[in-house]
């Protein structure tokens, strides 16, 4: 009878070896898909951050209208206009510009012949184009070139050439008077403007740097 019941040891230990065995083999798999779903993940990751890193008309045209959409809208004046404005009647260049914001609707216009002079004021249209008189931002439509890489302040760097469009331009943008007192307007709401812009590299990719003169033209 003991030796019966020595001999029924090892069937019925065996299940729990395979258990065991099968358990190991489990995990071990289990181990090896976590490591390659990490290696996947990192793989994933760094070709993306390449890909953005490349110097690349898609990835430029992403950098600059991200500069422009950032509040950076394109106006008449490279300053700020001091309303109310009196002109002297015989400064003929600067009445041309304020006769023209006038007729456009931006400026109430008042004569004063005492003093050779005429009053210009802000109207509530002229005072939504702040006192630079803005008229909407740069949305790239198409990169045409970019030069060569440099390094510029230990950064690469390129200037690219491209077309764009103005959008949320006001109605008065449109006003064939002030097209042809301010040629820079017509030129710019012409629905394929040329523009230049610099673009450097940055850790996510490449941004336009918002000091010095980035945007050439």
């Amino acid at each position: 009878m003991h030796r019966n019941g020595v001999a029924s040891q090892p069937g019925t230990t065996q299940p729990h070896i395979e258990t065991r065995a099968i358990s190991r083999t489990a995990r071990q798999w289990r181990r090896v898909a976590r490591l390659t779903a990490a290696v996947l993940v990192i793989s994933v990751i760094g070709g993306c951050h390449k890909k953005r890193t490349e110097a690349s008309n898609e990835n430029f045209k992403r950098a600059i209208n991200a500069y422009f959409y950032n509040g950076r809208d394109e106006c008449l004046f490279p300053v700020a206009q001091k309303f109310p404005n009196e002109v002297k009647v015989h400064e003929k260049a600067e009445m041309k510009d304020m006769d023209a914001l006038a007729k456009a609707g931006l400026l109430t216009r008042i004569e004063d012949g005492a003093f050779q002079l005429v009053r210009y004021d802000l109207t509530p249209l002229g005072t939504r184009a702040k006192a630079r008189v803005c008229f909407g931002h740069r949305d790239v439509t198409s990169v045409d070139s970019f030069t060569p890489l440099r390094v510029e302040d230990k950064r690469k760097a390129s200037d690219v050439t491209y077309h764009y469009r103005i959008v949320d331009a006001p109605v008065w943008a449109q006003d064939e008077g002030l097209k042809k007192q301010f040629p820079e307007l017509a030129r710019k709401t012409s629905g394929n403007a040329e523009g230049k812009t610099t673009v450097m590299s940055a850790y996510e990719g490449w941004e336009v740097p918002d000091y010095g003169k980035p945007v050439i033209e």
